[in-house]
This record gives structure tokens, sequence and C-alpha cells, in this order.
């Protein structure tokens, strides 16, 4: 638990603090092939680490990059989803960052997926303040690495409104999955999947 609450300080501390470069995608060399075959999301990563490690100041930084920027491919559902995401201050009106985490927690374990000592005890915590259509929302996400493993993690994510406390679009990620849709509301994603043009069908090998 000392941990867990250790992490929700650093958490606020790093919402105002970032000083790391921005990738560049205008690659030359052996880089070339990479830049075409992975997402603007690959490039952030290398700059910021894993996205469960991203404060809200970073996600903002990424979002002004992705606006200014000519070398991305801008219909990447990463880039539209970001795009699309209003980042917020709590105000007056907003429950602590502590409390949208502890009603969380208890939604994900009264789910019956893990208990409430286990999230605690052995899994990162991240909250992000997002605006949507309504009130606001903590997008909040616990994460556990597996050591020796590279990009291999459990993770549960939730949304709780900033306002009532209300949980809703409890999640958890699932092979497959794109890494960054827990850090974006849903009702973001829904609207970018709308809007994005269908992707051609890839020919078959048959």
């Amino acid at each position: 638990m000392k941990r867990f609450q250790q992490f929700l300080v650093l958490s606020i501390v790093t919402m105002s603090v970032l000083t790391i470069a921005i990738p560049t995608l205008a690659a030359s060399g052996n880089d070339q092939p990479r830049a075409r075959s992975y997402g603007p999301d690959y490039f952030y990563g290398e700059a910021y680490g894993y996205a469960f490690e991203w404060s809200q100041e970073v996600w903002r930084i990424v979002q002004s990059d992705l606006e200014r920027r000519v070398d991305i491919d801008k219909s990447h559902r990463f880039t539209q989803a970001v795009l699309r995401q209003q980042y917020g201050t709590p105000d007056a009106q907003a429950i602590p960052m502590e409390n949208a985490v502890a009603a969380a927690i208890h939604a994900i374990a009264a789910e019956g997926l893990i208990t409430k000592a286990v999230l605690e005890a052995d899994y990162t915590v991240n909250a992000l303040y997002l605006i949507g259509t309504s009130q606001p929302k903590w997008k909040i996400s616990f994460t556990k690495m597996f050591q020796g493993e590279e990009y291999a993690f459990d993770l549960f994510h939730a949304e709780v409104n900033a306002y009532t406390g209300e949980v809703r679009n409890i999640g958890r990620f699932e092979p497959g999955e794109n890494y960054y849709e827990p850090y974006v509301l849903y009702e973001v994603l829904v609207l970018v999947d709308k809007e994005m043009p269908e992707q051609p069908e890839l020919p078959s090998n048959g």
C-alpha cells in the first residue's frame, strides 16, 4: 500500500514536469523501413517509455506534437484518438484523484476479476483527467509488468465521473488490442471508429 501511495504522489508531480525530446519520423538508413512498418505511437514510446508511465503532461505534449507535424500519417487510429481527446485540469467540483482511484479499485474488484488487495499491492496506477461530451472523467488504469518479458503485462482500466464518482466502462487489456485505448475516453474511440474511413481488405493468399 505504501508503494501505491507513493506513486500517486509521483503522478501529481509529473503532471507538470517533462523535458524529454520528441523523436522524429524523418529517419534515414536502416530506420526508414521501421517508419513505414510502425505507427507514430511506436516512436513516442521510444521517447517516453510505456504508455502506463505517461503523465497527463506527456499526453498533452504528444498531442501538441501530432498537431504540428507533417511527417506523420494523421489517419492512424492512435493519432486520431489523441488529437480528439481533450485534457483538463480538475476544478473545485471534481473529486480528488485518490478518490477516483479508490472508486475504480472497488468497481474492478466487484467484477470478480481481481482482488482489491492485489491491485493495490502489485499494480502501478495511472490517472488522467479527461474531458468528454458531458462531465469530465478520471481515466484510471492499473498495470503489472511481467519480469523478463518485454511488452508482457496485465492491465485493468475504468472511467470515473469526476463529479459524481460513478464508475463506467471497466475493461481489461487483451492481447491484440491497441495499448493506448486505456488512456482515451471510450466515447472518443467510438467517434474515431465511426468517422475513420474503412480500411481496404488485404488480398488473400489463396
